[in-house]
């Protein structure tokens, strides 16, 4: 043959493709880089032609096939199709053909190859396994046959499956069943896959795997319950199938098969059983069918049994496919139980710096030496989170720390401070309660006094502080004192009166006290609606 598998795959994939597509890099895993060099010598030697401008509309859009036909003021209306059809009766080449990509077309010489040789393409496409050279020697061996791909591709199955026999590799040749199951699917022929799915079936559930291995019967839990059981009824409901004609369509391929296995937890019959429960949508067979299996023997000569306790097999490095899934999952449970006890003892011994509280307290008080600390711990965080975290804790530590730095910054004299603070707070009262205008115009002047005073004798200022604080002590005790006593309070600004204990009542010494009802309302106060006096 003079064309290659690649040289095949090109003419098959670039037919009617613009010649401007490139390939995919999976693509190019089979190609190789320089397909470019294979594609303009396919076209030099006449495989690939430049297709026709009436070929190459069909890779034009519906709105560029509607300007063409606009520009020449024609219909628009209809499917891709009919403007297609449109455009090749009623405008000339020469008025479109600049629009027109140029497209790759299979000639004659073309086809033919690749009609020949269409195993290399299935065996691609259906993902089989066989080797380019197996179909190549395959080819040459059955170059008489009238549909080469076809008894080609029987022939490497055939192959493979009296190979494996002989390994006593069961797992593949149920893996090989299958994918004979989509061969002949494919060629519409569902009465043969059909009967390649039954085998798989039969296989799958006797429990034998690769190695001449039996493995344990929880195995089987994924054949129940995921099996693609879908694809059988499909098949049974296409060909309309009764449960005796599928018996006998199930012996029919058993016998045709001459598989016989070293073991399997059901027999024929039983398996047919569950093949026909399993149709029919019933629940709990793995449970169910448990109580009747087969217990496989531990030395017995005609198979070797597998469990994941076996340390014998797994030492040996034997570990059938069909069980990856088990061995992965008691490996996830034994590294779990080993994080979780390596977890235990690094939160015991590790040191007070390696816990992520204090690494945000030091991103937080001093970020620099929080950032260097986030770094040591940069694999327990996102690329995003610590994106996040330092840039996050970096504006908030440069707010607090630079440009609003009144909020931290020391006072010169710290008894000024102190009166300072006490009159801030009489304001405050005393812009809520006009009656305190006295006491507060007290409080600023004694803060002034003692702000002057402190700048001459450090001694005075101190007195002055002293004495005020016993003052406003005094009175606010004072103050107590008679509020403890009054029956009613009165708001001077909202001429309400309230009882002592009225929840709105935010600074009592704001408010006059008042002996009686009569003399609140007399005075002109309304009762609150809250406390209700």
């Amino acid at each position: 043959m003079s064309l290659s598998a690649i040289d095949i795959f090109l003419l098959d994939y670039y037919d009617h493709r613009s010649i401007e597509e490139l390939l995919s890099e999976y693509h190019q895993d089979l190609t190789g880089p320089d397909y470019r060099e294979r594609l303009n010598w396919l076209c030099k030697n006449g495989y690939l032609t430049i297709g026709a401008p009436e070929e190459a509309l069909h890779h034009l859009t519906v709105p560029v096939l509607k300007d063409i036909l606009r520009n020449q003021k024609l219909k628009l209306s209809g499917k891709k199709d009919v403007l297609i059809q449109r455009i090749i009766e009623n405008i000339p080449i020469e008025k479109y053909q600049a629009q027109l990509p140029k497209i790759y077309v299979q000639s004659e010489k073309g086809k033919k190859e690749v009609t020949r040789h269409a195993a290399y393409l299935e065996n691609y496409k259906n993902y089989y396994g066989f080797m380019n050279k197996e179909i190549h020697d395959m080819e040459n061996q059955l170059s008489e046959s009238e549909d080469l791909p076809r008894d080609v591709l029987l022939a490497l199955f055939k192959k493979h499956i009296q190979e494996e026999l002989t390994k006593k590799n069961f797992r593949n040749i149920s893996d090989l069943y299958h994918k004979l199951y989509i061969f002949s699917n494919n060629r519409c022929k569902k009465r043969e896959a059909l009967k390649f799915l039954l085998i798989a079936k039969f296989i799958d559930l006797s429990g034998m795997d690769n190695q001449n291995l039996v493995g344990p019967y929880r195995s089987l839990e994924y054949i129940f319950s995921n099996g693609d059981w879908s694809n059988v009824d499909k098949l049974v409901t296409a060909l309309n199938l009764s449960d005796n004609d599928l018996k006998s369509l199930y012996i029919e391929a058993l016998e045709k098969s001459n598989l016989t296995l070293p073991f399997s937890y059901f027999d024929k019959e039983t398996i047919f059983s569950i093949i026909i429960d399993e149709l029919h949508g019933k629940e709990n067979l793995f449970k169910y069918y448990k109580s009747i299996s087969r217990t496989p023997k531990e030395n017995d000569s005609n198979y070797k049994f597998y469990d994941l306790e076996d340390t014998t097999v797994l030492s040996n490095n034997i570990i059938p496919s069909g069980k990856e899934n088990l061995l992965k999952i008691s490996e996830h449970n034994i590294t779990s139980q080993e994080t979780n006890v390596s977890a235990e003892s690094i939160s015991k011994h590790r040191k007070w710096y390696d816990r992520q509280g204090i690494v945000w307290l030091m991103l937080l008080l001093l970020w620099p030496l929080g950032m260097f600390m986030l770094y040591l711990h940069r694999e327990k965080y996102t690329p995003k989170q610590f994106k996040y975290l330092a840039v996050g804790t970096f504006c908030i530590w440069f707010f607090f720390g630079f440009i609003n730095p009144e909020i931290n910054k020391p006072s010169t004299h710290p008894a000024t401070q102190t009166v300072q603070t006490t009159a801030a707070s009489v304001n405050t009262s005393s812009g809520k309660d006009n009656s305190a205008d006295s006491t507060s115009s007290t409080v600023k002047k004694e803060a002034a006094v003692t702000s002057s005073s402190a700048a001459q004798s450090t001694s005075a200022t101190s007195s002055t502080a002293t004495s005020n604080a016993s003052n406003t002590t005094s009175k606010a005790a004072s103050g107590a004192s008679t509020i403890s006593e009054a029956r009613y309070l009165g708001n001077p600004n909202s001429k309400k009166f309230h009882r002592p204990t009225c929840r709105t009542i935010k600074h009592p010494e704001n408010f006059v006290t008042i002996s009686s009802r009569d003399e609140a309302i007399a005075d002109g106060y309304t009762p609150c609606g809250v406390c209700k006096p």
